[in-house]
């Protein structure tokens, strides 16, 4: 995996010591919105994860918890990139493999592999991914959009690109588009 990053524990609430069972996200009602102030200037609320060598962040917002992998069942004639359903503190959950549902090569489940529970459309969503790195606030300023040359029809669930540091991009998603069952099987 490229640069590691050190989870930003100072947030209350987000991460709970390594051996708790999973690691919850809760906002408090008017706690500030994904796009928030920081020093001034509007900026994304952003949870970045790693898939690979590359790393991508969602909106803090769509994230319920983050939590460990569990047991998962297959189910028969989902879409491939459906790895199967948990069982959620009671509540079947439905776990989409990220490596398969962007065309990238499947690695191994490690100590650091993760489910981000999020809120799609009404259902919650577990999203397998390597590794949940942080929680940052990016300024907007410090995103652009994708370029036509390297987004698709295929690619449309790419909202950006965030420029971090001097050499660290960071590939924005809408969950709503990487979630989205029709879009995943090439229909409209």
């Amino acid at each position: 995996m490229g640069q590691k990053v050190e989870l930003q524990t100072g947030l209350p609430g987000l991460f709970e010591p390594e051996p708790a069972d999973d690691m919850g996200v809760e906002q408090p009602e008017g706690s500030p919105s994904s796009s928030v102030e920081v020093s001034g200037e509007a900026a994304a609320h952003l949870v970045i994860f790693a898939l690979g060598d590359e790393q991508y962040g969602v909106d803090i917002d769509s994230v319920e918890s983050i939590i460990r992998p569990k047991s998962i069942t297959a189910v028969p004639r989902a879409p491939d990139f459906v790895e199967g359903v948990t069982n959620l503190r009671g509540t079947v959950l439905p776990v989409v493999n990220l490596h398969r549902r962007f065309g990238l090569p499947e690695q191994n489940a490690g100590k650091d592999t993760r489910i981000i529970v999020a809120e799609s459309d009404g259902n919650k969503v577990g999203m397998m991914v390597d590794a949940v790195l942080e929680v940052r606030r990016v300024p907007e300023a410090a995103i652009e959009p994708p370029s036509p040359l390297v987004t698709t029809v295929d690619s449309a669930f790419i909202t950006g690109i965030a420029k971090v540091g001097d050499d660290r991009l960071i590939i924005l998603l809408d969950l709503e588009q990487v979630l989205a069952h029709q879009r995943a099987n090439g229909a409209q």
